[in-house]
């Protein structure tokens, strides 16, 4: 009778045992994602993590009040991770560790700065990177002014006329857009975006 009420003893406890297994293991996946306890908690701004469109799909050009979709160059966005700034441009050409704590990612038609993983200034001088408003290297002041407004602070640098635009990015940071405007032929030299 002892080894019976033994068996059956030990039966329930892996009963039990095997629920209580079962029940953590379902816990843990959530609607069907598998518990990764490396993933860290959402406690940061969401980022961009979406691939944009490639360079020969047609993209519409922005009009309207200046947004945080406008803190864009090329496909690059303000906020985008290290990982899609890869996916859309590929590695870079070179890697700056900078004293301020920023990671400068060099490609050839444009310079990405990073701060913890995520984009937080774009620098381009070429004309096959622009603006969603179409505005890219060369292009004339009087383009710059019909695309965003009048609403910029100026000042002078090296020959150049600093046109700061401030926007607010979609995780509510304040940035800036700058045009710098070559004083010789009134064009765009380069421009750059970052937050402040």
């Amino acid at each position: 009778m002892n080894k019976r009420l033994g068996g059956i003893i030990l039966l329930i406890v892996a009963l039990f045992l095997s629920v209580g297994i079962g029940y953590a293991l379902v816990s843990y996946q959530g609607e069907g994602v598998a518990y990764d306890r490396n993933r860290p908690e959402p406690s940061a701004p969401p980022v961009r993590t979406e691939i944009p469109p490639k360079s020969d799909e047609p993209t519409k050009t922005l009009t309207g009040p200046l947004t945080g979709a406008d803190l864009s160059l090329g496909a690059l966005h303000i906020g985008d991770t290290m990982e899609l700034v890869k996916k859309t441009l590929g590695e870079p050409n070179q890697i700056k560790q900078k004293e301020d704590g920023l990671l400068l990612h060099q490609y050839a038609n444009m310079e990405v700065y990073f701060l913890n993983g995520v984009v937080c200034a774009l620098i381009s001088d070429s004309s096959s990177v622009g603006t969603p408003r179409n505005i890219h290297d060369g292009a004339s002041a009087q383009e710059v002014f019909t695309a965003y407004g009048t609403d910029y602070t100026v000042s002078d640098y090296n020959g150049l006329k600093l046109y700061e635009y401030t926007i607010v990015s979609h995780e509510g940071k304040n940035c800036i857009l700058r045009f710098a405007i070559r004083n010789s032929d009134s064009k765009v030299d380069y421009i750059s975006i970052r937050t402040n």
